[in-house]
């Protein structure tokens, strides 16, 4: 029976990496440093997959107070997660197989991620993934980020 699927496309935070942990544990560090005390489990729940862009803004506006740049705010996450995820960032068993289960098949692979394309390729290298993909989809190119 011939399959109707052309590719498979992955997201990578909390799919092919377990990172959704580092990531939401670094930006509640960081808020904490500006006076908001969010635990990193809500910030998964309500901001996984959204940009800094995205998120900063709105948990500001929540709490009532005054943000700060947004710049100055991802230039220090980004600096922090990209420290946080070296020699730290796991695999989510069985993805592995799963790619290489579909490279066997010649199915085209792809990462489309909220992440920046620097962050994905990091955690990708990391995981020594990255070879395994035909294509690479971050959010810096496209104008909104998810939903």
């Amino acid at each position: 029976m011939k399959s109707n699927i052309k590719a498979v496309i992955f997201d990578m935070d909390g799919v092919i990496s377990d990172t959704q942990v580092i990531h939401s544990q670094v930006e509640s560090d960081l808020l904490k440093e500006y006076g908001l005390d969010i635990h990193p489990d809500e910030i998964t729940k309500k901001y996984a997959g959204t940009t800094s862009y995205q998120m900063f803004p709105h948990v500001f506006q929540t709490f009532e107070k005054e943000m700060p740049p947004i710049e100055e705010m991802v230039s220090k996450k980004r600096e922090r997660i990209d420290k946080a995820v070296r020699g730290a960032v796991r695999e989510v068993p069985g993805t592995r197989d799963f790619i290489n289960f579909l490279k066997l098949q010649n199915m085209p692979t792809a990462v489309a991620s909220a992440s920046r394309l620097s962050f994905i390729d990091l955690v990708l290298s990391e995981l020594d993934l990255k070879d395994k993909f035909n294509a690479i989809a971050s959010s810096e190119e496209v104008r909104m980020g998810k939903p």
